[in-house]
């Protein structure tokens, strides 16, 4: 099976990234259809992590077999582009990390007030995504997101952030 790996920041550059790595497979065998994305990242940008989620949704949605484990942590934006797919796992040392987006900003009073309205839109859209993919209710994950909570790998499975454990125990440092 071909791998992608997204470790490290989400940040610029990391949905050409993912597509460049895609291309690979593809130029390797055009007849792929069974790919697995491995996440160790602490999450990064919101609009760099959404690409990829909607990139493998649409693979998804197409009839790709993808399959997405984390190897250490899926943070912030990690755990939304976990949720891609209906085939998750982690590792059973593996960490998912869910909250609220937040940035830095500097500005007058309506440039923050701006940045907010942005922001409490990205909390709405975000949650939606972890409420359809999940078990979680609406409600518990304003609660989780607000709190910036942390699940081992069977409260990952528990809450159907995962549906599966893997064995191995992988010791992958963040590049």
């Amino acid at each position: 099976m071909d791998k992608i790996e997204i470790y490290g920041i989400i940040e610029e550059g990391s949905y050409d990234k993912f597509i460049e790595d895609l291309n690979l497979i593809y130029e390797k065998d055009p007849e792929t259809e069974n790919i697995t994305v491995c996440l160790n990242t602490p999450g990064g940008s919101v609009s760099e992590g959404l690409q990829i989620y909607f990139t493998i949704l649409m693979l998804c949605e197409v009839g790709m077999d993808i399959h997405i484990q984390v190897r250490g942590e899926a943070a912030s934006m990690g755990s939304v582009i976990l949720l891609a797919s209906e085939n998750r796992s982690c590792t059973k040392d593996s960490k998912v990390m869910i909250h609220n987006p937040w940035t830095e900003v500097q500005g007058d009073a309506d440039t923050l007030l701006e940045v907010s309205k942005s922001l409490k839109e990205a909390e709405e859209f975000l949650r939606g995504i972890y409420t359809h993919s999940t078990d979680l209710s609406e409600s518990q994950l304003k609660t989780i997101m607000k709190r910036e909570v942390t699940f081992d790998a069977d409260e990952a499975l528990k809450l159907g952030i995962v549906n599966n454990i893997d064995n191995e125990i992988l010791y992958e440092t963040l590049v």
